[in-house]
């Protein structure tokens, strides 16, 4: 999805896998909250152990990890960049910035289509806003449809 924006939005953006969705395993393509309802106990566990994995995938300590280091990569950039990235990996981008517990991955929402804007002073990663709306005025898509599932 994230590669579909790009495109809508005409960026020649460059795929980065510390970037990617969370992998969910056996979950994957499904609605979590179908996966609650059909496996609450396993659902549970995940949701309440960072450490957790019983899809088979990626925990959300695993998640936190991976998306840090690529913010670890960028302390040292100039200027602004641009990274657009799937909801699971936003949320992280807050809790490695904010210094939170994995577990706070469940109290973020990420809205499809928002910016959230992080500043690095070099040495550390702090939240400066989430959820903001771009002014659709400003955006240009490089065709007229919005992608699908935005």
């Amino acid at each position: 999805m994230a590669r579909l924006t790009a495109e809508w939005l005409g960026v020649d953006a460059a795929a980065s896998e510390k970037l990617a969705e969370i992998d969910y395993g056996a979950w994957s393509g499904r609605d979590l909250d179908d996966v609650a309802k059909d496996e609450p106990g396993a659902f549970a566990e995940w949701a309440g152990d960072p450490l957790a994995k019983p899809h088979g995938g990626e925990s959300l300590a695993d998640l936190a990890s991976r998306v840090g280091d690529w913010l670890a990569e960028r302390l040292s950039d100039r200027g602004h960049s641009v990274a657009i990235a799937p909801a699971a990996v936003v949320k992280a981008c807050a809790i490695v910035s904010l210094g939170a517990p994995a577990t706070a991955f469940y109290r973020i929402d990420v809205d499809p289509l928002s910016v959230s804007r992080l500043v690095s002073d070099g040495r550390r990663w702090s939240l400066r806003s989430l959820n903001e709306r771009p002014d659709r005025r400003r955006v240009r898509p490089a065709s007229g449809q919005a992608p699908d599932g935005a």
